[in-house]
């Protein structure tokens, strides 16, 4: 498969509050042919998916307005099943075992790897 477009057509939703790894997250999904949206919090997350589908929510767990805990929690009370990772600087097993019972689909360090990003997201690109 080309890695360059391993994510051909996936439709991301990022939830990132700091510009520059909003650009640096963008351009790794772009570059690796997947659709994304922008959003600086969770209330912003909420709202666009009220908007629009998405086929993957990649959302900080840390961002102003809303945070990502508070977020995913809303998103699985209004009967959102859309697969969202944590992304966090925080790699510890117990912030990732907090991010999953949260009702995170997966959790992704920071400073984020290009390829386990694409490995994480991989499985829901629709053949």
């Amino acid at each position: 498969m080309n890695t360059n477009k391993k994510l051909g057509g996936l439709r991301v939703l990022l939830a990132e509050d700091s510009p520059d790894n909003q650009l640096i997250v963008s351009l790794m999904l772009k570059a690796a042919g997947a659709e994304v949206a922008v959003v600086d919090n969770g209330q912003a997350v909420l709202d666009q998916l009220q908007r629009q589908s998405y086929d993957v929510v990649l959302m900080d767990i840390t961002m102003p307005v809303m945070d990502g805990f508070e977020a995913i929690l809303r998103l699985r009370s209004e009967g959102h099943q859309v697969p969202v990772f944590a992304l966090t600087a925080y790699s510890l097993d117990e912030e990732r075992q907090k991010c999953l019972e949260s009702g995170f689909t997966g959790h992704i360090s920071k400073p984020i790897d290009r390829a386990a990003l694409l490995e994480s997201l991989s499985p829901f690109v629709l053949s």
